[in-house]
């Protein structure tokens, strides 16, 4: 059973939108959720259901690998003569909007 319990974020600590949810996620469910993970991604590796662009949950990818692939891709396009176009949307802060009432 999970058990959630508030943070405290920043600022008055009288007012719930200060806080945000922690989850204290029992050993076993982790173990589990490993385990899942492992053979979920073995299953997507092995049948070639991946892309090549995939770098989420990748071991040896990130955001930094993400972004050197979106450059390279931006510098071919202009050396094609290509024009190309990026929307780049920040969800750095986007878990503190959510009510979490």
């Amino acid at each position: 059973l999970t058990k959630v319990y508030p943070k405290h974020k920043k600022g008055c600590t009288s007012q719930a939108p200060n806080y945000r949810p922690i989850s204290l996620i029992p050993t076993i469910s982790k173990v589990i959720e490993k385990l899942v993970l492992a053979r979920l991604l073995e299953h997507l590796t092995s049948n070639q259901l991946l892309t090549q662009h995939q770098h989420g949950f990748i071991a040896g990818k990130s955001t930094t690998t993400a972004l050197i692939s979106l450059v390279e891709f931006l510098i071919d396009q202009q050396e094609e003569g290509n024009t190309s176009t990026a929307i780049l949307l920040d969800y750095s802060k986007a878990f503190d909007c959510l009510d979490h009432e």
